[in-house]
């Protein structure tokens, strides 16, 4: 951003222009606290300091590292094509409802049932459903909270209380969340709007990597996301797209040493909307598999010994996309088994093989995954070694 001119600097120049105006004048007079020639000449730089405030603000709205607040939403506007802020989101989750008894006849759980947690959160329900006769349940509704924001994020097992009337529902009727939600979050912040605006041109690029992760990071709620492709024997793209992606929720639950696993089964829910809202991004006949977790890299390095007759370059690149498609089927939380990786190479033609080979050179060991947490590497990232 231009310099602007400070006080001191409009006063020199303000002293500077009265004294050729004026030669009756002198430079003392005019610095003289209190003279009548300093006081004009102050008021006149008074109102040249509020000018420069205004044009430094003004400029301040020109560029993404300076614009703020509002001027930061037009500017992002303006240069993105319409992209907007992304709003509060609320939190999803499953409301269990059951009883001690068995129900004697069925009733409705009607939509818009109003539920609360122990203090005092409050969720609806998103859909109807039938309590069955004969059943204790559960029935399984889902939930939305009804305010938006990180602070309607709910802990499993926190949402007891049933605000609405339930209609032919028993006295031993109760509501649990076995879950905790996911996808609550609060308005987007300025940074991470500027983080996206500046992937705004590889948007225009539609159904490339970068595109469907800059698309999925404009989905309210993600935090994160990572996208690999899946790859067929011979390493070419199989037409399909591993999307990894987070909440903060997800974030914050990574590094716990417990998880309640029934998280991984409410973050389908989230899956789902982040599935449906890239569907103007993907190309016509790739599918998104889209997974909540928190990405870890990780680097392989292969020791292979090949039979006489193959052909070794093909072979190699054979091996190097069996682990990229081993590794990157692995699911949240699941452990890279070096055993097992070692048993889809020895399915790679080609290859030397006897009972006793090991064509992982590294990692050394099994990568044990947190909750959460998935595994995942790249053609780039497995590279080639001494043989074991």
């Amino acid at each position: 951003m231009t310099d602007l001119p400070r006080p001191n600097e409009l006063f020199r120049i303000a002293r500077d222009e009265v004294l050729l105006k004026n030669s009756a004048l002198t430079r003392e007079v005019v610095e003289r606290s209190g003279s009548d020639a300093n006081a004009l000449t102050a008021a006149g730089v008074g109102i040249g300091d509020e000018l420069v405030s205004q044009i430094a603000d003004v400029q301040a709205g020109m560029y993404l590292d300076s614009a703020k607040g509002t001027r930061l939403d037009r500017l992002v506007f303006d240069l993105c094509g319409g992209m907007k802020r992304n709003g509060a989101t609320p939190g999803i989750t499953d409301a269990y409802f059951s009883t001690t008894n068995a129900v004697v006849s069925g009733f409705p759980v009607r939509q818009n049932t109003l539920l609360r947690t122990q203090d005092g959160i409050a969720y609806y329900t998103t859909t109807a459903a039938t309590f069955p006769s004969g059943s204790t349940g559960p029935v399984i509704v889902p939930v939305q909270s009804s305010l938006s924001g990180a602070s309607q994020q709910i802990a499993a097992n926190t949402l007891r209380s049933i605000v609405s009337s339930i209609t032919g529902s028993p006295a031993d009727l109760v509501v649990n969340n076995p879950a905790a939600s996911a996808g609550a979050g609060d308005v987007e912040d300025d940074d991470h709007l500027v983080a996206r605006a500046r992937l705004y041109p590889k948007t225009v690029e539609k159904a490339t990597i970068s595109a469907i992760q800059a698309a999925a990071l404009g989905i309210p709620g993600v935090r994160t996301a990572q996208a690999f492709e899946f790859l067929e024997a011979d390493g070419t793209p199989a037409r399909m797209v591993d999307l990894v992606v987070a909440d903060a929720f997800t974030e914050q639950l990574v590094d716990a040493t417990t998880l309640p696993l029934a998280y991984q089964t409410q973050a389908v829910a989230f899956a789902q909307q982040v599935q449906s809202a890239l569907q103007t991004t993907k190309a016509a006949g790739i599918y998104i598999s889209v997974r909540i977790a928190v990405v870890q890299m990780q680097g392989i390095t292969l020791g292979l010994k090949f039979i006489a007759a193959a052909d070794t370059v093909a072979t190699a690149i054979a091996a190097q996309a069996t682990t990229v498609a081993f590794v990157n089927s692995l699911g949240p939380g699941q452990t890279l088994s070096i055993a097992a990786l070692n048993s889809a190479l020895r399915k790679v033609p080609g290859l030397y093989l006897t009972d006793n080979d090991n064509f992982v050179f590294s990692p050394v060991g099994d990568i044990e995954a947190l909750p959460l947490q998935v595994i995942r590497t790249m053609l780039s990232l497995v590279t080639f070694g001494n043989s074991q």
